[in-house]
């Protein structure tokens, strides 16, 4: 049985690639929020253990990027119910494959992004916790705007 810890929001990134989940996580980070980067090979267990270490440690938010998997979703939402914000990054296919292209490390063509978008939604289960989302963020402008819509969302949560 996980412990409730009162005060805690859990920030939920989804979105495709390329869409800028993770320059939203590094930004929360640096606002002092813990991160939890998910791999593919994590398991539910895994990843609400180290919620409640963050938790335990006297954190009130932690966001979660990285989370393609349905049922890590549903674990997380069921033992956390009522204290998860699911937030999906959105951009256009345009951006986002401009973005993926221009990557200094790990690079993809249009065709790799395409491919990895399908798998994503068909596979994985992303296209479920897009549906799910509490708060969409645009992220078709620049980085100045991506860190203040950020901003806002924290600031709304703040305890």
């Amino acid at each position: 049985m996980i412990a409730k810890h009162k005060h805690l929001q859990i920030f939920i990134l989804a979105g495709l690639r390329g869409s800028g989940k993770t320059t939203v996580a590094e930004h929360m980070s640096q606002k002092g929020v813990p991160k939890i980067t998910v791999r593919s090979d994590d398991s539910a267990k895994n990843i609400l253990s180290q919620i409640q270490g963050i938790a335990n440690a006297g954190q009130r938010n932690v966001v979660i990027d990285g989370l393609h998997d349905w049922d890590i979703y549903k674990a997380i939402k069921h033992d956390y119910h009522g204290q998860t914000t699911t937030v999906v990054i959105t951009a256009s296919r345009h951006n986002r494959h401009h973005r993926l292209t221009k990557r200094i490390e790990d690079p993809l063509t249009n065709n790799e992004t395409d491919q990895y978008d399908y798998a994503d939604i068909e596979k994985t289960g992303e296209g479920g916790i897009i549906a799910f989302a509490d708060v969409y963020i645009d992220n078709n402008g620049n980085l100045e705007d991506l860190r203040e819509k950020v901003d806002d969302l924290l600031h709304e949560h703040e305890p």
